[in-house]
Protein backbone atom coordinates (compact mmCIF):
# COMPACT_ATOMS: atom_id res chain seq x y z
CA UNK A 1 0.00 0.00 0.00
CA UNK A 2 1.18 3.70 -0.99
CA UNK A 3 0.12 7.15 0.72
CA UNK A 4 -0.66 9.16 -2.56
CA UNK A 5 -1.07 13.16 -1.71
CA UNK A 6 -4.04 14.32 -3.57
CA UNK A 7 -3.34 18.26 -4.50
CA UNK A 8 -7.06 19.40 -6.06
CA UNK A 9 -8.94 22.74 -7.23
CA UNK A 10 -5.84 23.90 -9.13
CA UNK A 11 -4.18 23.67 -12.35
CA UNK A 12 -0.46 23.30 -13.57
CA UNK A 13 1.55 25.90 -15.39
CA UNK A 14 4.71 27.35 -16.43
CA UNK A 15 6.23 29.93 -14.50
CA UNK A 16 8.39 32.94 -15.47
CA UNK A 17 11.65 30.39 -15.15
CA UNK A 18 9.76 28.55 -17.96
CA UNK A 19 9.36 25.48 -15.09
CA UNK A 20 5.87 23.59 -14.86
CA UNK A 21 4.08 24.26 -11.19
CA UNK A 22 1.13 23.16 -9.48
CA UNK A 23 -0.69 26.06 -9.44
CA UNK A 24 -3.97 26.66 -6.77
CA UNK A 25 -6.76 28.37 -7.27
CA UNK A 26 -7.69 28.78 -3.93
CA UNK A 27 -6.53 30.06 -1.02
CA UNK A 28 -8.01 27.73 1.96
CA UNK A 29 -5.45 24.79 2.84
CA UNK A 30 -8.25 22.50 2.59
CA UNK A 31 -7.24 21.51 -1.32
CA UNK A 32 -4.93 18.45 -0.15
CA UNK A 33 -5.95 15.37 0.74
CA UNK A 34 -4.28 11.81 1.45
CA UNK A 35 -5.51 8.40 0.01
CA UNK A 36 -3.64 5.12 0.51
CA UNK A 37 -3.69 3.10 -2.57
CA UNK A 38 -2.51 -0.51 -3.15
CA UNK A 39 -0.55 -1.29 -6.46
CA UNK A 40 -3.51 -3.02 -8.15
CA UNK A 41 -5.80 -0.08 -7.56
CA UNK A 42 -7.63 0.87 -10.91
CA UNK A 43 -8.00 4.28 -12.36
CA UNK A 44 -11.77 4.25 -12.46
CA UNK A 45 -11.59 2.90 -8.55
CA UNK A 46 -9.09 6.28 -7.89
CA UNK A 47 -11.70 8.28 -10.24
CA UNK A 48 -14.51 7.41 -8.22
CA UNK A 49 -12.76 7.98 -4.34
CA UNK A 50 -11.26 11.33 -5.21
CA UNK A 51 -14.72 12.04 -6.78
CA UNK A 52 -16.22 11.07 -3.24
CA UNK A 53 -13.49 12.83 -1.59
CA UNK A 54 -13.39 16.19 -3.06
CA UNK A 55 -16.89 18.59 -3.48
CA UNK A 56 -17.62 19.72 -6.93
CA UNK A 57 -20.43 19.71 -9.59
CA UNK A 58 -19.71 16.19 -11.30
CA UNK A 59 -22.78 17.18 -14.01
CA UNK A 60 -20.83 20.39 -14.25
CA UNK A 61 -17.27 19.35 -14.75
CA UNK A 62 -14.83 16.34 -15.28
CA UNK A 63 -11.53 15.60 -13.14
CA UNK A 64 -7.85 15.41 -15.14
CA UNK A 65 -5.04 13.42 -13.36
CA UNK A 66 -1.90 14.72 -13.64
CA UNK A 67 1.85 14.93 -11.80
CA UNK A 68 4.82 16.31 -12.28
CA UNK A 69 8.01 14.00 -12.78
CA UNK A 70 10.95 14.34 -10.53
CA UNK A 71 13.50 15.26 -12.04
CA UNK A 72 17.27 17.01 -11.60
CA UNK A 73 17.73 18.12 -14.99
CA UNK A 74 18.04 21.81 -16.30
CA UNK A 75 14.67 21.76 -18.53
CA UNK A 76 11.36 21.11 -17.23
CA UNK A 77 9.40 17.96 -18.31
CA UNK A 78 5.60 18.92 -18.51
CA UNK A 79 2.93 17.41 -16.40
CA UNK A 80 2.28 13.79 -16.45
CA UNK A 81 -1.23 13.31 -17.25
CA UNK A 82 -3.10 10.24 -15.96
CA UNK A 83 -5.82 8.56 -18.02
CA UNK A 84 -5.11 4.84 -17.68
CA UNK A 85 -4.19 2.35 -15.02
CA UNK A 86 -0.92 2.09 -16.36
CA UNK A 87 -0.20 5.41 -16.18
CA UNK A 88 -1.37 5.51 -12.53
CA UNK A 89 0.39 2.33 -11.84
CA UNK A 90 3.69 4.15 -13.18
CA UNK A 91 2.90 7.11 -10.23
CA UNK A 92 1.79 4.36 -7.81
CA UNK A 93 5.95 2.81 -7.81
CA UNK A 94 7.23 6.58 -8.41
CA UNK A 95 5.57 7.26 -5.02
CA UNK A 96 7.56 4.09 -3.79
CA UNK A 97 10.36 6.21 -3.63
CA UNK A 98 9.48 9.80 -4.47
CA UNK A 99 6.96 11.64 -3.07
CA UNK A 100 4.92 13.34 -5.97
CA UNK A 101 1.76 14.07 -5.84
CA UNK A 102 -1.61 13.10 -8.16
CA UNK A 103 -2.78 16.56 -9.23
CA UNK A 104 -6.43 16.99 -9.73
CA UNK A 105 -7.46 19.73 -12.17
CA UNK A 106 -11.61 20.50 -12.50
CA UNK A 107 -12.04 20.88 -16.09
CA UNK A 108 -15.79 22.33 -16.89
CA UNK A 109 -17.97 20.38 -19.24
CA UNK A 110 -18.67 21.62 -22.62
CA UNK A 111 -22.64 21.74 -23.34
CA UNK A 112 -24.36 18.95 -25.94
CA UNK A 113 -24.48 20.57 -28.92
CA UNK A 114 -28.24 20.91 -30.59
CA UNK A 115 -30.03 22.93 -33.11
CA UNK A 116 -30.09 25.98 -31.03
CA UNK A 117 -26.57 26.21 -30.12
CA UNK A 118 -25.25 26.10 -34.02
CA UNK A 119 -25.13 29.78 -34.97
CA UNK A 120 -27.47 29.28 -37.72
CA UNK A 121 -30.24 31.94 -37.47
CA UNK A 122 -32.05 30.04 -40.81
CA UNK A 123 -32.33 26.90 -39.39
CA UNK A 124 -33.10 28.23 -35.72
CA UNK A 125 -35.82 30.67 -37.61
CA UNK A 126 -37.21 27.70 -39.88
CA UNK A 127 -37.69 25.46 -36.37
CA UNK A 128 -39.51 28.42 -34.58
CA UNK A 129 -42.08 28.67 -37.53
CA UNK A 130 -42.39 24.91 -37.51
CA UNK A 131 -41.17 24.40 -40.87
CA UNK A 132 -39.73 21.45 -41.62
Amino acid sequence: MTLLAICYFGEFEKNNQGQWTWKWNGDNGESVAALLVSANTSYTKLYHDIENLIIFDSSEYDMEFGFLFPTNTHFSVPPVKITSDMQLKWLIELNENHHTPLCVTLVRRQPPMNRHNTGDEAVDEMYHNGDD
